[in-house]
């Protein structure tokens, strides 16, 4: 055997420092779907663990029912099914199902016992607060960045009264309808006090980026978030008429949102 030689000694050590800094550094997460506490939205317990959409899709490789009754029977239940089908029925080798194993392993659970009201026992005795300390501390995770929507009603109400945040949980707008479906969204905005119509004048996209401010003073939002299926160009192309969704990105969302 050939001895080590130095350079082989310094890769080591490289080595070793990477993995130790990487293990030891706390995480910031930029985009969750986890909620503060009293906001009353934070997925927790087993069976959210189960009904992660990734789970759910794999699930339907082997589900002979369509996806429109199964997301129609309660959580528990289709909690019950993705179980079966993929940590029963079938083995656990997808990313998705080992990051449901990994979680239980590393609250101290045997992800060999296959017993899931066992595992929702487990986790219903737990406080929420206490619950969501663990599961951070465990994480090595120093904050997350939750999804917050002022379009939906429950959410919006809360942050209407306001509450003690949790330093933990930092505030990401979402503002989806904006851009999929702007006559609903402006009929919104409208029953809030805004002075929007349909049309995008100058005076409605000015409303807008009043809205757009007043709510990322609201949550003190980190950044502005939009999921959607089609999304015009942008900058628009000429042919584009004037109530476009680019349009409406490039007059009203865009300016609201600066660059630090």
């Amino acid at each position: 055997m050939n001895p080590p030689t130095a350079s082989g000694f310094r890769r080591t050590a490289i080595t070793a420092l990477l993995e130790r800094v990487v293990a030891t550094t706390p995480v910031i997460d930029i985009h969750t779907h986890l909620y503060d506490p009293l906001l009353g939205g934070l997925l927790w317990g087993m069976d959210d663990l189960l009904v992660y959409h990734y789970l759910a899709a794999e699930a339907f490789r082997y589900l002979e029912e369509p996806p429109e009754l199964f997301f129609a029977r309660p959580k528990t239940e289709q909690a019950d099914r993705i179980w079966h089908e993929l940590f029963l029925a079938h083995s656990p080798v997808s990313e998705a199902c080992q990051g449901v194993l990994t979680t239980l392993h590393r609250f101290g659970l045997d992800p060999h016992v296959r017993d899931l009201p066992a595992l929702r026992t487990w986790f219903a005795q737990w406080p929420l607060e206490t619950h969501v300390s663990r599961t951070l501390e465990l994480a090595n995770v120093a904050k997350v960045y939750m999804t917050n929507s002022p379009f939906d009603d429950a959410e919006r109400a809360v942050w209407e009264q306001g509450f003690l945040r949790d330093e933990r949980f930092v505030a990401a707008l979402r503002i989806d309808p904006l851009l999929v479906d702007w006559p609903g969204a402006a009929r919104r905005l409208s029953d809030w006090g805004y002075n929007v119509g349909e049309g995008l004048s100058a005076s409605t996209c000015g409303e807008v980026r009043r809205f757009l401010a007043d709510w990322t003073r609201r949550l003190d939002a980190r950044y502005v978030m939009v999921s959607c299926r089609r999304i015009s160009p942008f900058p628009p192309a000429p042919t584009l008429p004037s109530s476009s969704n680019g349009s409406s990105c490039r007059t009203a969302r865009i300016p609201a949102c600066p660059s630090p």
